[in-house]
C-alpha cells in the first residue's frame, strides 16, 4: 500500500456544491485532517455544504465549521476542518 494524496483532490472536487467555491486547501496526511477555506453566497449555501460532506461517511469522519463571517458584499467566507477516513490516502 502507498500513501496518496490525489484521492482527496478528486473527493473535493466531487463533493463540492457548484455555489461554493474553495481558495485555500491545507492537507495533513499524517493526521488525517483537511483544513478548507472558501466562500459561499448564502449560510444555507454552506449549511447545504457542511451536510454534504456530512453524509459522506466512506471519506469523512467529522465536520467542524472553524470560522464563518458574512462579508460587507453578504457574501460568507468560511473555513472548515474536515477529519478524513484514512483509507482515503492508501492506493491499492
Amino acid at each position: 500500500d502507498h500513501i496518496i494524496s490525489s484521492q482527496v483532490f478528486a473527493f473535493v472536487e466531487k463533493i463540492t456544491l457548484s455555489n461554493v467555491w474553495f481558495s485555500n486547501f491545507s492537507l495533513s496526511g499524517s493526521g488525517n485532517q483537511v483544513l478548507l477555506s472558501g466562500e459561499t453566497e448564502t449560510l444555507e449555501a454552506l449549511s447545504r455544504q457542511v451536510d454534504a460532506l456530512e453524509k459522506s461517511k466512506g471519506e469523512v469522519e467529522g465536520v467542524n465549521v472553524a470560522n464563518s463571517q458574512v462579508t460587507p458584499a453578504g457574501r460568507i467566507l468560511f473555513t472548515l476542518n474536515l477529519s478524513l477516513n484514512p483509507d482515503i490516502f492508501t492506493w491499492k
